[in-house]
């Protein structure tokens, strides 16, 4: 089966999402892929063929994907389409983040092809997984992509495009986890300029743009969009609460993790 494009779609409010899946891609040979970003959650809906392979990536917050990523995967629909699945967590652990990515999207019309759980920096945290993903997780991500691609070669037809591909088995567990509403949130200090930048980028429009310096905590997800992007360096987690829980978690994660692979299953 040749695969005529190569699809990236991912929620990526750091950035560090993206530069996974364009590793896997690299490993792939997709020099120029298709890129969805459903950060902002702006897509129309999209189909793809049988012969394009699809890559999704996720954050993984408290152990599932963002609850506002599903409504905006859901849009995108598949024909048997293989698909690449990816979550990315702060070295604490992914929990049933990759098995909820894999049962979304597989309901919707794809053959999962491979899963991968993935480590970057700490959103909330950044001293845990800090300047994650690093070379060591890029060149394990496109790897990844190499045998992703030598998967799919083996369980499928040069001539043909039907694919018979082995349940692809990763750890979770359903019903998945309860998830509860992370207290800690950004504030902004003095050194803001009023420039929007942040209102204009946030995922659910929990800055408003009038007023910038203000947080709307019964909307933000804490996923550290804002501080990513503020030119200024005004926005970041602050107070005693939040030095005493990092400090703890810091401490509770130090151990470096490495990334986990889930391939076809093997069968007699």
């Amino acid at each position: 089966m040749k695969i005529k494009k190569v699809n990236l779609v991912y929620f990526s409010a750091t950035n560090t999402t993206k530069k996974v899946l364009h590793a896997i891609a690299e490993g792939i040979d997709s020099a120029k892929p298709q890129e969805y970003d459903i950060t902002l959650g702006q897509i129309e809906k999209v189909e793809f063929a049988k012969d394009e392979l699809v890559i999704f990536g996720v954050p993984v917050f408290s152990g599932r994907i963002p609850e506002l990523t599903i409504a905006a995967l859901n849009k995108f629909t598949g024909d048997d389409t293989p698909a690449i699945v990816v979550c990315l967590y702060g070295n604490r652990d992914y929990d049933d983040a990759l098995l909820e990515l894999r049962n979304t999207i597989a309901a919707n019309n794809y053959t999962i092809l491979s899963a991968g759980a993935f480590i970057g920096q700490h959103s909330i945290f950044p001293q845990t997984a800090s300047n994650r993903p690093d070379p060591l997780d890029l060149d394990i991500a496109n790897k990844f992509g190499e045998q992703s691609l030598a998967y799919l070669a083996k369980y499928s037809s040069s001539q043909e495009v039907d694919l018979n591909i082995p349940e692809v088995i990763v750890k979770g567990n359903f019903p998945y986890r309860e998830t509860k509403p992370i207290p800690l949130k950004p504030s902004t200090n003095r050194s803001c300029i009023l420039c929007g930048k942040c209102a204009r980028n946030c995922p659910t429009q929990a800055i408003p743009l009038d007023n910038p310096r203000k947080t709307d905590s019964s909307l933000c997800i804490s996923c550290g969009r804002c501080i990513f992007i503020c030119p200024e360096n005004s926005r970041n987690f602050r107070g005693l609460t939040y030095q005493i829980v990092s400090k703890k978690f810091n401490r509770d994660n130090i151990v470096r993790k490495e990334p986990e692979l889930f391939f076809p299953s093997l069968v007699d």
